[in-house]
């Protein structure tokens, strides 16, 4: 078979698998990446927490770190990881979020709600239309830990009990700290996985 037919092969398999809720293992790249945001999301949080007469905000640019990864892994050659390829996929379709979530800007504007009442009504949408693809499909399991932190983050963002920018980074980095533990143990179970 020529090069081009196998990759095809290979796509119409994985296309069977995700259609059946198979799990595909992630590789050290997609594991590496999840952890750089855990990285990030920590030292976005720990800057947000200890820094004086600077702007939190200015932490969360450690995740552009993590998010430069990603895009790499996701745009490598097929061979490398066709997994993160699909992550990018599904991460592009959530820009279809971007209207309502715009809508909702206006909306809480035009009701007088505090922009912290905003993003944290904006990150409970996200976290949970990540629980429902985690809850719809098998293969989606990863998902769990940015849905559970994500939601979690968004209902306590309001209530003021960490400085904001200090929350959002902590709920991605223990998002980010639950998917990579579901991608651990997806690995382990994984019929591929050799022990050594």
């Amino acid at each position: 078979m020529r090069d081009d037919d196998l990759e095809r092969v290979k796509g119409d398999l994985e296309t069977i698998e995700g259609a059946i809720g198979l799990s595909r293992a992630w590789g050290p790249g997609e594991l590496r990446v999840t952890l750089l945001f855990v990285a990030a999301g920590l030292a976005a949080a720990a800057w947000a927490l200890l820094a004086r007469g600077a702007s939190p905000l200015w932490g969360l640019t450690a995740l552009v770190v993590p998010v430069a990864a990603w895009l790499r892994l996701a745009l490598a050659p097929v061979e490398r990881s066709a997994f993160a390829r699909r992550d990018l996929r599904g991460a592009l379709r959530t820009l279809w979020l971007a209207p309502p979530l715009a809508a909702l800007f206006f909306w809480c504007r035009h009701a007088g709600l505090r922009p912290v009442d905003f993003l944290g009504l904006s990150t409970f949408l996200v976290g949970t239309v990540l629980l429902s693809a985690a809850a719809g499909d098998r293969s989606q399991r990863a998902l769990w830990g940015w849905a559970v932190a994500l939601t979690a983050g968004g209902l306590l963002l309001p209530l003021g009990v960490a400085p904001p920018a200090a929350l959002l980074a902590a709920a991605i980095a223990c998002g980010a700290l639950g998917s990579a533990a579901a991608a651990y143990l997806d690995r382990r179970e994984s019929p591929d996985h050799v022990a050594h």
